[in-house]
């Protein structure tokens, strides 16, 4: 707890010594946070989007492909539940990688370049 409060009694002291680096380096900190959970969310939501519309698909043509299973029955939840859990991790990889590049980026590089 003391940590803390050394930490923010240094900020305030930074704050007051030289305002315009201070509000700069925090706003460079917002608009990387604010990337990063942006393409993160992005990406996760289009996962479950998909993984819905696979439950709903699944649900109609596991009765069609009962010849085709072997040792599974059409509404094995335990199945379905695996697949949906395995996919979800995936896309939510899938989607961090490209939100962890986008932290790197510097945002005023980015802003100068629009």
């Amino acid at each position: 707890m003391e940590s803390i409060l050394s930490e923010l009694r240094l900020a305030a002291r930074s704050l007051r010594r030289t305002p315009a680096i201070t509000i700069a380096a925090l706003i460079t900190l917002a608009i990387g946070i604010g990337a990063n959970s942006a393409v993160f969310r992005q990406g996760v939501g289009l996962a479950i989007v998909g993984i819905i519309a696979g439950f709903v698909g699944a649900s109609f043509l596991t009765r069609l492909m009962t010849s085709l299973l072997f040792g599974v029955s059409p509404s094995d939840l335990v199945t379905l539940a695996s697949v949906a859990a395995l996919l979800g991790a995936v896309a939510a990889a899938a989607s961090y990688l490209p939100a962890l590049r986008a932290t790197r980026v510097d945002p005023l590089v980015t802003l100068r370049d629009e």
